[in-house]
Formats: structure tokens, C-alpha cells, sequence
């Protein structure tokens, strides 16, 4: 029930409004600023992430194509042994009998002129890294306007639930003053209809309030990445039996 529901005290509420607004996190926005509310979406939002991993690979590419530009040092060796030896046991023979032979050497390759395919293949390889690099900030950017947007809804929304709730207070006063009036015969029906009408419509704009909140906390979930019930689930394994 909208119109009952209590979104300051959770406690007030009864058992199945309070599954609603548990699942809602009815008072997170209220905790968190929108700065820690963006912070999480950049953590918790799995198409920024693919984004920054797509970046992180084409830094590594471009990379490996800047290497064929450094010289390259090589350490090599070779060790033989040559033996000959007939009816003895020793395998190799004696040291008498042995030849050996051991050399290393270092290898140092410049890169000189290769033409300019080189230079292409880096060219192509830093015009995708930017290129990964500009989506993956527009969509920062669009996740930042889309959480900020979201969670000022979602708090102008609240707001505007707590002045409607006063407002049914004030309108439940009055119509218990016009009824008392109507029974003592202080007033006529019409104005206890009045009454009436004016606190069912203060209901009814609380209860529009309340769902107006309830709608933007789920959009600000789905902008900050956050799904209830599953990640829940996911931190508290007792939740998945």
C-alpha cells in the first residue's frame, strides 16, 4: 500500500511494505552522495569495465608494435663434448681422452630502415587506442549524466514525499475536525464531503510520490550497475541456498 508506506521509518511499515523498501534500499540515496553513488556505478557498471579492458588492450598493441623500434641484445653459447673410448665402462671415457669445447657470444640487432610499414602499422595502432579511448570516455560521461540525472530525481522525489505526508496529516486532522463538527451539527455534509475529498487526494499524491521514488531508485540500480536480490546473493553465499 503506497499510501502507507513509510519511507523514513522502516520500522512503521508493515511486513510487506518492508520486503518493498528493503529491496528498494529505500535509505541509501538519502546516505550517499552523488558523488559516491557515480564511484560505485564506475566499479560496478560491467560496459564501463569492458570499455577500460578494451583500452588497456590497445595500450598493450601499440606498445608491442613501439618494441620493433629497440634494439634487441641476445646472449647465445654452445658446449660440446667428443669422446672415444672402446671396452671401458666410463661412458665420455677419461678426462685424457675427452675433447671439449665451450664458446658464448652477444648479438645486438639495430633496427634500421624497413621502410614505412612500420610507422603505418604504430599509426593504425595509436588511432584505434584513441579511438577506444574517446568511447570509453563518452560513456563516462553519458553514466555520469545518467546517475546524476537519476539519483536528483530520486531524492526531489523523496522530498516530495515527506511535504505530501505532512499534508495528509494536516488533511486527516481536518477531516476528523469536520466530522466531529458534522456530528455535533456544527457543519453540513458538504463540507465533510469536502473534508473527505481533500485528504483522499493528499493520499493520493503521497502515494504518487512514494511510487515516483520506488520508480527512480530502480533506475538509479540499473545506472549504477547495482542488481538486488543477485548481488546480495553474490556477497552473502547463505543467500544463494
Amino acid at each position: 500500500s503506497l499510501a502507507s508506506m513509510d519511507l523514513e521509518n522502516l520500522d512503521a511499515n508493515d511486513a510487506d511494505n518492508r520486503e518493498i523498501l528493503a529491496l528498494s534500499g529505500v535509505g541509501d540515496p538519502g546516505r550517499l552522495s552523488a558523488g559516491e553513488v557515480l564511484g560505485g556505478a564506475y566499479d560496478a557498471r560491467s560496459d564501463l569495465r569492458q570499455l577500460e579492458l578494451m583500452e588497456k588492450l590497445r595500450t598493450a598493441e601499440l606498445r608491442v608494435q613501439q618494441v620493433e623500434y629497440i634494439p634487441r641484445l641476445s646472449l647465445f653459447g654452445n658446449l660440446s663434448v667428443n669422446a672415444q673410448q672402446n671396452g671401458s665402462p666410463n661412458f665420455f671415457g677419461d678426462p685424457m681422452t675427452r675433447a671439449t669445447s665451450k664458446w658464448v657470444g652477444v648479438s645486438i640487432s639495430v633496427p634500421v630502415f624497413t621502410g614505412f610499414q612500420r610507422d603505418a602499422r604504430i599509426d593504425q595502432k595509436r588511432a584505434v587506442l584513441n579511438q577506444a579511448r574517446n568511447q570509453s570516455l563518452l560513456a563516462r560521461l553519458q553514466a555520469e549524466s545518467q546517475v546524476k540525472s537519476v539519483f536528483e530525481q530520486a531524492q526531489e522525489a523523496r522530498q516530495r514525499a515527506q511535504g505530501q505526508r505532512l499534508a495528509v496529516v494536516q488533511a486527516q486532522r481536518g477531516f476528523e475536525i469536520a466530522s466531529a463538527q458534522y456530528r455535533e451539527g456544527l457543519s453540513s455534509q458538504l463540507e465533510l464531503t469536502d473534508a473527505e475529498v481533500a485528504l483522499r487526494q493528499s493520499e493520493f499524491n503521497y502515494a504518487q510520490a512514494v511510487f515516483d521514488y520506488l520508480m527512480f531508485r530502480a533506475q538509479l540500480d540499473e545506472a549504477t550497475g547495482n542488481v538486488p536480490m543477485v548481488d546480495e546473493a553474490l556477497n552473502n553465499p547463505r543467500a544463494l541456498r
